[in-house]
């Protein structure tokens, strides 16, 4: 299985945009109504949207593809790019999203490794993200991660409220 992890530059935004949307879908449709989700799915993920993050010094996107097909991607944001927290010594996982079909296969783990040398190669202190507290799996994963709880914030998902957990893990340089 050949695996590789590239950034995200102009030739591979469609490309972008269609794993998020799938993704996102996947992953969340059962929490809201489909009208909420492609709302929310439209805002989101919409090119220009997708664009202006490809462009901004402060985002990190990764696209991790078997073969060749795309499997996952991660967003990563440093300074006034992050959703919250904004620290300087932190860089938050915004999206980190793989295709069902490759779950399991050790793709999440290659993502991880990439967020983490990200943030090494940047000399941040920590690494932080939000996960719906409804996502057991992922929050499992990232606690396999050495991820802690250290709050939670809300999230609109097409007008519904949700409920993120916040949680982080130091980085070693």
């Amino acid at each position: 299985m050949q695996v590789a992890v590239f950034p995200v530059n102009g030739f591979c935004l469609a490309r972008l945009q269609n794993i998020a949307k799938e993704t996102f879908y996947q992953t969340f449709i059962h929490e809201t109504t489909e009208q909420n989700m492609q709302a929310y799915l439209d805002e989101a993920f919409g090119l220009d949207n997708i664009q202006k993050q490809a462009i901004n010094p402060n985002v990190r996107l990764f696209l991790i593809s078997v073969g060749e097909e795309d499997a996952g991607y991660i967003k990563l944001n440093i300074g006034e790019a992050q959703t919250e927290l904004q620290e300087q010594d932190g860089i938050e996982i915004e999206r980190f999203y793989v295709r069902k079909k490759f779950q399991g296969k050790g793709i999440a783990k290659r993502l991880m490794e990439q967020a983490i040398e990200t943030g090494i190669s940047l000399n941040k202190s920590y690494i932080w993200l939000g996960v719906a507290e409804t996502n057991v799996k992922a929050v499992r994963f990232y606690t396999k991660y050495n991820f802690q709880v250290f709050g939670e914030h809300g999230f609109v998902l097409g007008g519904e409220n949700q409920i993120d957990l916040m949680m982080r893990r130091p980085l070693v340089k």
